[in-house]
């Protein structure tokens, strides 16, 4: 026997099922752009729409020194920061200052399924 074990990895015999399926978690999206200042709210609302109002933690990461993109924010709860240019600084620092079990990293342009993600 090499120690392989073939059952999936998702597999925990002592779990239930049941109580499983209600396991609630938090999610933090975050939003690297620059000069996204164009698109920006739109994608905000999509992210909204797609998982439930505020259910979710919006970080939106600007690499833009000036902050142009943040600064059109209109949803006062979106955690709005700068960083350096370059897009690992920025998903750097969003992570960094994310407070969700799960990080979901998503381009100002790309939008999540009607069911994309479910806290």
């Amino acid at each position: 026997m090499c120690g392989f074990d073939s059952r999936p990895r998702h597999h925990f015999p002592n779990v239930d099922r049941k109580k499983e399926n209600n396991v609630k978690f938090r999610v933090s999206i975050i939003i690297p752009v620059f000069c996204e200042q164009a698109i920006i709210n739109r994608s905000i609302a999509a992210v909204r729409r797609a998982i439930g109002g505020e259910a979710v933690e919006i970080i939106v990461v600007d690499g833009e020194a000036e902050g142009n993109t943040i600064a059109e924010i209109r949803d006062n709860s979106v955690l709005k920061l700068l960083a350096e240019k370059g897009r690992g600084q920025q998903l750097n620092r969003g992570a960094a200052a994310a407070t969700g079990d799960v990080l979901v990293f998503l381009h100002a342009d790309s939008f999540l399924p009607p069911v994309g993600v479910r806290g």
